[in-house]
C-alpha cells in the first residue's frame, strides 16, 4: 500500500467519527454536521445503507453467492501500552453488512403445461414473426393495389414497381429472420441457465419470454434488503420535510392494503366508500367500523380523559368490550382488521396495551387520504435513498464520506476515554466521539428475519401496482405475522411487465426462511418453480407464477455484555434498521438518533429547519455556511467600535480586523 493510500485524509482531527452508513447513523451524522461538528463517516462496504441497502438484480445475486452460510461476529483484543498508559482495542473482521445467511435461490429448469403442443421456442418465433410482420403485410397489400392501378396508366414504370415489390419482400424476409434470431438468443440464454422446454403451449409463451428476458433487464430492478412502507404523516415525514431531506427523495403511494383472512386477501377499507363497497363485512360491521374510525379521529387531548382508566388494559380487550360512551365495541372480524391490518400487532395480541394500540390506529387513520387512498407511501428507487439523502445533507454541511474504510483500533487514555482511532489502512486519527454499530464490534444475534424476494410477470391482485398484504399471527401455524409487499415499475423498482414481491417475518433460531415463508407463498403465488422439478408452469387459477425467487435470513445484532464493559464512555453504539416490513421502524430509528444526538449536543436543536433566503427568481433557497459567515462579518463591520469591544474579546476583534484588511 502506498503512503498516499495510507494517509487518505489530510485532516486528522474530527469531532465525531461515524462508522457504518445505515439509517440511524446517517441521521445522526447529518444532525451533528448541522450542529457545526466536524464529521467523518466511514463504511467498510462499497455501498450505502447497510441493512437498508438496495441492489440491482445481478449485483444482489453476486453478493448472495459470496455470503457465508453462517454468520460470523468480529473479534476484539485488548493490549496495554505501559509507557503511555493507553489501552488499545483491536477489532478484526469480517464486518458483514447486510448480515444475511442461509441463501436459497430458485430459478426454473423446465417450462411445461399439461397439453403437448409445438415447442415454446418455435411457437414464440412464429408468434413474434407474425406480430412484427402484420403491419408490413398490410402496408404491402395496400401498396400492391396502388401499383396495379398505376400499371394500367403508366406502363413505362412497370420495372420500377416490380423492383419496389422485391425490395419490400426482401425487407419482410429479413425482419422474419431477425425475429427468429432474437427468439433463438432468448432460448439460448434460458438454456445456458439450465432451462429446458417441455410441452409448452401458446398460453405459456408469456411466461417463457418473461423469464428469458430477466437476464437482459435485471439491471433495471432495484431489490431492497429490508423494505417497509412508511406513513404519509407522522414524526418521520415531519422530519424529512423540516430538514429538507424530502428534496432528495421522491415518493409514490401504496395503492391497496389487504389482510389475509378466511383463505383470501381481504381489502382493508380506507374510506367511507371503501367501507360500504366491501362485500366481506356485514352492514352492522360496516357501521361499527365507521364509528370506530370517527372515534380515532377525535383530538388526542379530548380522548386523554376518557381513556385514563384503560391505560393498563390490553388493546384486544378494549376493542371487544364496552369502553367509553363514544366507543362502539367491535366484532371478531373487525378486531382482526384493526389489530393486524392497522395496528400491526406482533406475536401476542395481549402484548400491546390500549394507549399504544390506539396511538397506532390514530396515526393510520390520520394518514389516510393525504397523498392517496391508503396511508402508506414508498420512495422511488428503494429505501437506500434515505441513508444517501441524509449523507448528502451531512456532506453539504462539511462532512467527509469514505467507503471501503473502517476502524481497526480504538485508543483509550488512562482516564477511560477514547482519544484516537486507527483506520483499516493504518492512518491515525483523533476525535471527541465515535459512533458505531454492532456490525463492527463483537455481537450476538438478537432477532432473525425470514426474507424472500419473488419476481413475477403479473400482480397479486388484478389491476394493481403497489400493494401490501398482512398475514396475521398463527396463519399457517407461524406465530408471527408475515408482511407481503408488492412493488412495480411505477416506483422504478422493476421494469415494464414485471412485479417484485417481498415477504418478511420474524423467525425462531431453529427455522429457515424457506420453512417460514413457503406456506404463505403457496397461498398467494403459483410456486411450481419451488418444487423439486423447478417447473415454470401457469396454474389453473389466477395466481401469478414465480419467475425467480431467493430466500435468505437477516440477522439483527446487539453488543455482548463483555464487549460493552470494555468500551470507553465516548464510544456510542447505535442500533441499525433490521425490522420486518413495518412502517413503525422509521420512527424508532429517528427516535434513537435524536436521543443519541442529545448526548453529544445537549444544547443544540435536532435537525432544525434550515434558514432560507429568496433567490434571483423569488424562490426560497437554503442559506449556505459561507453566506452565514459573510453575514456575520458584515454585521461586525456595521457595529460601532465601542460595541465591538464590549461584545467581543480582543482576539476575536483582531481576527475580524485582519479579515477586513485582507
Amino acid at each position: 500500500m502506498s503512503k498516499k493510500e495510507a494517509n487518505f485524509l489530510d485532516q486528522t482531527h474530527f469531532d465525531v467519527i461515524v462508522q457504518g452508513i445505515g439509517l440511524t447513523s446517517s441521521i445522526l451524522a447529518a444532525a451533528c454536521a448541522n450542529a457545526g461538528l466536524k464529521v467523518l463517516h466511514l463504511d467498510a462496504n462499497d455501498f450505502y445503507g447497510m441493512d437498508m441497502s438496495a441492489f440491482s438484480l445481478p449485483v444482489l445475486l453476486e453478493k448472495l453467492h459470496s455470503a457465508p452460510e453462517h454468520s460470523v461476529s468480529p473479534t476484539m483484543s485488548s493490549s496495554l501500552d505501559k509507557e503511555t498508559g493507553t489501552r488499545r482495542l483491536s477489532v478484526q473482521g469480517p464486518f458483514l453488512s447486510p448480515s444475511w445467511t442461509n441463501i436459497s435461490l430458485y430459478q426454473p429448469s423446465t417450462i411445461a403445461v399439461a397439453v403437448a403442443t409445438p415447442s415454446a421456442a418455435a411457437a414464440a418465433s412464429k408468434s413474434t414473426t407474425e406480430k412484427k410482420g402484420a403491419e408490413e403485410k398490410e402496408k404491402d397489400e395496400k401498396e400492391g393495389k396502388e401499383e396495379e392501378e398505376k400499371e394500367k396508366n403508366k406502363e413505362e414504370k412497370e420495372d420500377e414497381e416490380v423492383t419496389g415489390k422485391e425490395i419490400e419482400q426482401e425487407k419482410q424476409k429479413e425482419a422474419a429472420e431477425e425475429s427468429d434470431c432474437s427468439t433463438e438468443k432468448a432460448t439460448a440464454t434460458a438454456e445456458a441457465e439450465g432451462v429446458t422446454e417441455s410441452s409448452a403451449g401458446p398460453h405459456e409463451i408469456g411466461l417463457y419470454e418473461a423469464y428469458a428476458g430477466l437476464d437482459q433487464v435485471g439491471r433495471r430492478f432495484t431489490v431492497d434488503v429490508a423494505p417497509a412502507p412508511m406513513f404519509s404523516v407522522g414524526p418521520w415525514v415531519d422530519s424529512l420535510v423540516r430538514c429538507a431531506i424530502s428534496c432528495y427523495v421522491q415518493f409514490k403511494t401504496i395503492a391497496d392494503t389487504f389482510v389475509y383472512m378466511d383463505g383470501e386477501s381481504r381489502e382493508i377499507p380506507c374510506s367511507k366508500s371503501d367501507v360500504f363497497r366491501n362485500k366481506y363485512l356485514s352492514l352492522l360491521e360496516k357501521r361499527q367500523l365507521m364509528k370506530f374510525f370517527a372515534f380515532c379521529m377525535r383530538p388526542p387531548a379530548e380522548l386523554a380523559g376518557e381513556l385514563a382508566e384503560y391505560a393498563s388494559m390490553p388493546y384486544v380487550e378494549f376493542l371487544t368490550k364496552s369502553g367509553p360512551k363514544s366507543f362502539c365495541p367491535l366484532g371478531s372480524k373487525l378486531v382482526s382488521f384493526v389489530l393486524h391490518g392497522i395496528a400491526q400487532v406482533g406475536q401476542e395480541d395481549s402484548a400491546i396495551l390500549t394507549p399504544d394500540g390506539l396511538s397506532r390506529t390514530m396515526q393510520y387513520a390520520r394518514a389516510i387520504g393525504r397523498f392517496g387512498p391508503t396511508p402508506y407511501i414508498f420512495p422511488l428507487y428503494g429505501l437506500s435513498e434515505f441513508p444517501q439523502a441524509f449523507a448528502r445533507a451531512c456532506a453539504v454541511k462539511g462532512g467527509y464520506y469514505v467507503l471501503r474504510r473502517n476502524l481497526s483500533e480504538y485508543v483509550v487514555d488512562n482516564t477511560g476515554k477514547l482519544s484516537g482511532v486507527v483506520c483499516s489502512v493504518g492512518q491515525s486519527l483523533t476525535c471527541e466521539h465515535v459512533i458505531t454499530t454492532p456490525t463492527y464490534l463483537p455481537s450476538v444475534v438478537t432477532k432473525r428475519i425470514a426474507r424472500c424476494v419473488c419476481i413475477t410477470a403479473s400482480p397479486l391482485q388484478p389491476d394493481t401496482t403497489n400493494l401490501s398484504v398482512v398475514l396475521p399471527p398463527r396463519t399457517f401455524g407461524h406465530p408471527y405475522p408475515i408482511d407481503v409487499l408488492q412493488l412495480s415499475q411505477s416506483l422504478a423498482i422493476t421494469t415494464d411487465g414485471y412485479y417484485m414481491i417481498h415477504l418478511s417475518s420474524v423467525m425462531d433460531a431453529d427455522q429457515t426462511a424457506e420453512e417460514v415463508l413457503r406456506p404463505a407463498i403457496a397461498a398467494l403465488l403459483n410456486d411450481s418453480v419451488l418444487t423439486e422439478e423447478r417447473t415454470l408452469l401457469k396454474g389453473e387459477d389466477d395466481r401469478p407464477s414465480i419467475l425467480s425467487a431467493v430466500f435468505f435470513t437477516l440477522e439483527q445484532r446487539a453488543l455482548e455484555e463483555t464487549t460493552r464493559e470494555q468500551l470507553p464512555s465516548n464510544l456510542i453504539v447505535c442500533q441499525e434498521f433490521a425490522q420486518p416490513s413495518s412502517a413503525w421502524s422509521y420512527g424508532c430509528a429517528l427516535q434513537e438518533a435524536e436521543e443519541l444526538f442529545k448526548r453529544l449536543c445537549p444544547d443544540k436543536p435536532f435537525l432544525p429547519e434550515p434558514e432560507r433566503r429568496p433567490d434571483d427568481e423569488g424562490e426560497e433557497v437554503e442559506v449556505t455556511a459561507d453566506e452565514k459567515k459573510e453575514a456575520e462579518v458584515t454585521t461586525d463591520e456595521k457595529t460601532p467600535p465601542s460595541a465591538q469591544s464590549e461584545s467581543k474579546d480582543p482576539s476575536d476583534s483582531t481576527s475580524v480586523e485582519e479579515d477586513q484588511q485582507q
